[in-house]
């Protein structure tokens, strides 16, 4: 699509990692909560521990959610974006900023399976999230078939119908119990020692996270 589109998708992406930093330091206390509770045999627990997991990434979600559409155009600003790469990057950031939770739901689960004991699972959910985009993005992208060129806002459709595929066969997985793991309606009930246990090593590593994904978008922001 142009110098133009690459653009702005990359300073949609680089700003999205940035506000998506906090998730991926849950996913981390997440996993060593669980490990913790597998390595004690309390299995109670360590499925308590991943629903208290989601439970945060869903509340976390909500205001970065919120910040990122508020503020999405103003940050874009900031990093350099103008003309045609600040509306396109504009476009692509809002997306995945709708499809935040979705997008970050894979990622994070992912080390909670990790934790359990279990990473070969998770090889799966990333092929499926991988083969959905690479199927749906060019069809909405450039126009295959039955379907309109989308152009960037395509990309952006097609990255989270990707991760929404991955996730819902993870749930499924994890509602099963085939990775060592079954979630419950009833893990998702708040529990305060968990959480504390998962924001003492989540919080540190989302700010461990946060250095690097800083300094990538101000770079991004200089080669502007």
């Amino acid at each position: 699509l142009g110098g133009e589109a690459l653009a702005a998708v990359a300073m949609g992406t680089s700003l999205y990692i940035v506000l998506s930093s906090p998730m991926r330091g849950i996913s981390r206390g997440g996993m060593a909560a669980v490990a913790r509770y597998v390595g004690a045999n309390d299995d109670v627990r360590a499925n308590r521990a991943a629903g208290q997991t989601l439970l945060l990434l869903l509340l976390a979600s909500l205001p970065i959610t919120l910040l990122g559409l508020v503020l999405g155009q103003t940050l874009l600003h900031w990093m350099g974006a103008r003309g045609e790469v600040a509306e396109g990057a504009l476009i692509y950031f809002r997306m995945m900023m709708w499809g935040l939770m979705a997008m970050e739901l894979i990622p994070c689960l992912d080390n909670v399976i990790r934790g359990a004991g279990h990473p070969e699972v998770t090889v799966r959910f990333n092929l499926i999230a991988v083969a959905v985009t690479a199927i749906v993005e060019p069809a909405l992208v450039l126009g295959w078939g039955p379907f309109i060129p989308l152009g960037v806002y395509g990309a952006g459709w097609a990255s989270i119908a990707g991760s929404v595929a991955g996730a819902v066969d993870q749930l499924g997985v994890l509602h099963t119990g085939s990775a060592g793991l079954r979630l419950h309606i009833s893990d998702l009930r708040p529990d305060r020692g968990i959480i504390s246990s998962i924001l003492r090593i989540g919080l540190p590593s989302s700010l461990q996270r946060l250095s690097p994904n800083l300094a990538s978008a101000l770079l991004m922001a200089l080669v502007a």
